[in-house]
C-alpha cells in the first residue's frame, strides 16, 4: 500500500489506484493521514470532518466511512484504538513522510556532503505531483497544506545551497 498526498489524494493498493469514495470519506482519510501514527479520537475526527458542526448521525456516518475505506484499502489499513482510529505509515508507505525524511537528511548532510544532501533533497522534492491533498478542499487541512508548502520551499532553498556548494552557480542562473 502506498498513500500519496503530495498532490491529489490517492492510495495505491496492489499496484492499482483505490477508489476512495466521496468527498467526506476522502476527508476522513486525509485527516487520518495528516495524523499518521497517532490515534485520533472519534470525536476529534467527527469535529474535523464537519468543521465543528456535525450532524446528529455523525458517529454512525464516520463509522460507515471507516468501514468503506477498510473494504477498499484492507481491514488493517485503519486501526481502531479504544474510541479512536489510526493509520500506521512510514516513509515507504506515505509520500509525506518520505518527503520529510528526504529534506531532513538533506539538511543534515549539507555541510559535510553537499552531493548526498542534494540527492536526498531532489529525491524528496520529486515526490511532489501537485498541491498537497489536492482535490480534498477542507479548512481542517489548510494548516497541513501550508506547512507542507513551506517545507517544500525550504527544501528548494536548501537544494540551491547544495548546488552552490557543488559549484553549480552558473547552472542556477
Amino acid at each position: 500500500m502506498r498513500y500519496r498526498a503530495l498532490g491529489p489524494l490517492s492510495v495505491e493498493v496492489e499496484g492499482r489506484d483505490a477508489k476512495l469514495g466521496g468527498l467526506r470519506q476522502q476527508i476522513v482519510l486525509a485527516v487520518l493521514l495528516r495524523s499518521a501514527n497517532r490515534v485520533l479520537p472519534q470525536d476529534t475526527l467527527i469535529d474535523s470532518v464537519w468543521a465543528g458542526e456535525p450532524p446528529e448521525a455523525a458517529r454512525a456516518t464516520v463509522q460507515s466511512y471507516i468501514y468503506n475505506l477498510r473494504r477498499v484499502l484492507g481491514h488493517d489499513a485503519i486501526v481502531r484504538h479504544g474510541d479512536g482510529y489510526m493509520i500506521e505509515a512510514d516513509a515507504d508507505t506515505f509520500d509525506v513522510l518520505a518527503f520529510e525524511q528526504g529534506i531532513s537528511t538533506g539538511a543534515e548532510l549539507l555541510k559535510m556532503d553537499p552531493a548526498s544532501a542534494r540527492a536526498a533533497l531532489v529525491g524528496g522534492l520529486n515526490l511532489w505531483y501537485g498541491t498537497a491533498y489536492g482535490g480534498v478542499d477542507h479548512p481542517e487541512l489548510d494548516p497541513e497544506i501550508k506547512r507542507l508548502d513551506d517545507e517544500r520551499v525550504t527544501a528548494i532553498e536548501t537544494r540551491i545551497e547544495a548546488d552552490l556548494a557543488l559549484g553549480g552557480a552558473g547552472g542556477l542562473v
